[in-house]
């Protein structure tokens, strides 16, 4: 198999999710959903003049890929990731001679109809809820994956439309195999309706103040195979991933945490019988903190060729509602050694107390079987009253007055750089607090905080007030049309 150059392959293999334990899927199901049976549709093309890649990748490759029987595919990646949640079943038949040669930048979805038209006759893609294209090409010395978020409608001439996600596959050299198989499993992600995966770093601090940007990037968590790894293979998911898909769920492998207790987190990778991910209550903004236990489980063995250290601790996303809301990314809570996340992991005996809020955590003893995490929700030894001050657009002088015991030492930080604290920056028991608003010259109001004893004293300002000229300003004559993104992904060789 291939058999002689230009046979026809038709190849079905079709294995019982004898490993699955979450029990059968729901008997409706949407055709994008990441529970149960993934129905792939493999299509194996040529253009006239670009033959099938055959000193790149076979046919019976291209297959294992995605649903081998003796070594990691797509398929055992999905029954680990989701714990037997999901996995793979696959036809495939080609390679098909299309009419023509499509480019892949700018006649994506033009290809892939040829490609349905091709494979019709063998194909009945009303049953599958996935297509695979391999889709060769000239001129590149990697191996490219290209897939569209989530799942869109396709025609198929004589059967009709349905729905389901694509993912084209465009070999130029050869990978190893774990590595094309990460490929695969990322694409796949994509089609599940994952963006990429992110870190975002706030050096020197672990996190900054509710609302502070700091630097997202992009492919940036190194541990999840929605990013950017080192390893080369199909690295577990993030837990908020998981969240989304289904694979974790609320009062079992996940807890909502609003307040102070202890807890045990079994490894993500693990079939748990306990809590794999709290998702922690950040006071007084609308983020959440997912805390997560990896162990040298399955493919994230992995791990321990770069960054070992993340066996030994909690690694810990950021949920912020208001800048990112569908995505996660990230922290470094070993943030001073240079925006390196290989060391990202809140260890084993150390504390970490947020320096906007009253949350703190503490990692107590890790094994390989569990590692014990102490949240705390600190009471404040200060008041303050009023909870904030409005300001105007010039440059104005504030004080706060603060009451504590004795005892009570308290630290002051403010959150912008306009707002700027002058005196009483540390202090202990009663004490004031002055601070400085400079000037405001935009066309908007803005906001900041002023955090005593980590908690939060709102300050707002007023915009410069002029009415715009409005000169040289053209409505727009119409609206771009909204649509999903492709993702590209290279791997070069």
């Amino acid at each position: 198999m291939p058999g002689p150059r230009g046979a026809l392959l038709v190849l079905q293999l079709l294995v019982a999710p004898a490993s699955v334990t979450a029990g059968p899927p729901p008997a409706v199901a949407s055709p994008c959903t990441a529970i149960g049976e993934q129905k792939f549709a493999i299509i194996l093309a040529e253009f006239p003049g670009i033959p099938f890649p055959y000193q790149f990748i076979t046919p019976d490759q291209v297959f294992d890929l995605f649903q081998s029987t003796d070594k990691v595919s797509l398929d055992s990646v999905l029954r680990e990731q989701s714990s037997g949640r999901a996995w793979a079943t696959s036809k495939m038949a080609g390679p098909f001679l299309l009419d023509r040669n499509y480019d892949r930048s700018r006649e994506w979805p033009e290809g892939i109809q040829a490609a349905l038209r091709a494979a019709e006759p063998y194909i009945d893609f009303r049953e599958y809820n996935r297509v695979v294209v391999v889709w060769p090409v000239s001129g590149i010395s990697g191996f490219v994956g290209l897939s569209r978020v989530g799942c869109t409608e396709w025609t198929a001439p004589t059967q009709g439309k349905f729905t389901g996600s694509v993912i084209t596959l465009h070999p130029g050299g050869q990978l190893p195999w774990e590595t094309l198989v990460g490929l695969v499993s990322h694409e796949f992600g994509h089609c599940l309706g994952l963006a990429h995966a992110f870190s975002r770093d706030y050096s020197p601090l672990a996190v900054g103040p509710p609302g502070a940007a700091g630097r997202r990037t992009e492919y940036g968590d190194l541990f999840s195979v929605m990013g950017r790894t080192t390893s080369g293979g199909a690295l577990h998911l993030a837990a908020p991933h998981k969240r989304r898909l289904g694979w974790l769920e609320n009062g079992a492998d996940l807890a909502e945490v609003e307040t102070s207790g202890s807890f045990r987190l079994e490894p993500l990778e693990g079939q748990a019988t306990g809590l794999q991910a709290p998702r922690i209550r950040r006071p007084g903004s609308d983020q959440r903190l997912w805390l997560e236990y990896r162990q040298p489980i399955g493919q994230d063995q992995a791990i321990g060729g770069f960054a070992p250290s993340a066996f030994s601790g909690a690694l810990v996303h950021l949920e912020d509602a208001a800048s990112s809301p569908e995505e996660t990314d990230l922290l470094d809570f070993s943030p001073n050694t240079g925006g390196d996340f290989r060391d990202a992991a809140l260890r084993t005996g150390a504390t970490w107390s947020d320096r906007y809020s009253l949350l703190a955590l503490r990692i107590d003893a890790a094994t390989p079987r569990a590692l014990d995490v102490t949240v705390t929700y600190d009471t404040p030894c200060t008041t303050f009253s009023p909870a904030g001050r409005a300001h105007g657009h010039d440059t104005e002088t504030g004080s706060i007055g603060v009451t504590a015991p004795g005892d009570c030492a308290w630290a002051v930080a403010s959150t912008a750089p306009w707002l700027i604290v002058t005196s009483g920056e540390n202090g202990r028991g009663n004490g004031t607090v002055t601070y400085v608003v400079g000037p405001n010259s935009g066309n908007a109001a803005r906001a900041a905080a002023i955090y005593i004893a980590r908690q939060r004293f709102a300050i707002t300002q007023d915009r410069l007030n002029y009415a715009p000229t409005g000169k040289g300003v053209t409505p727009g004559a119409g609206s771009v049309a909204a649509g999903r993104a492709l993702r590209f992904e290279a791997q070069t060789s």
